[in-house]
């Protein structure tokens, strides 16, 4: 009967080890994923600050050059436009994937502690660092 019991115990403790290995296994893997998301994510925004300067510096042109050659304006208005789509699909794919962010962060999140949270916040910073995504 102690033996069954001792065997019994053996077997929960590493079945407790190999489950908590797994997870540990899929908070890594959930961590690249989370990483790469983020990484796509401060590229859009860049590339988003990028183009919003240029539309002011093309309409800050449009303003001055329109006088000059008024024959131009119509190309310029088409480039602009042109801009401003793209700011929109931009403003979009962002929108989209900080979605996709939030929802990944809560499931992976959700049953972590305070202090959890924050050492896996404090993982993803310098993860991301090293692939070279600063914000």
């Amino acid at each position: 009967m102690v033996l069954r019991y001792l065997i019994s115990s053996i077997l929960c403790f590493i079945l407790m080890i190999s489950c908590s290995t797994n997870t540990n296994n899929s908070w890594q893997n959930n961590m690249s994923k989370i990483s790469k998301l983020t990484c796509e994510a401060t590229q859009l925004r860049k590339a988003r600050f990028a183009l919003a300067d240029s539309i002011r510096h093309f309409q800050d042109s449009m303003l001055h050059m329109a006088e000059a050659k008024p024959s131009r304006a119509k190309h310029w208005e088409s480039e602009l436009q042109t801009m401003l789509d793209r700011k929109t699909m931009l403003t979009s794919e962002s929108r989209d994937l900080a979605d996709t962010i939030r929802n990944e962060l809560l499931i992976l999140t959700n049953n972590m502690t305070v202090d959890e949270k924050r050492l896996f916040n404090d993982s993803l910073q310098s993860r991301t660092e090293k692939m070279g995504c600063s914000q």
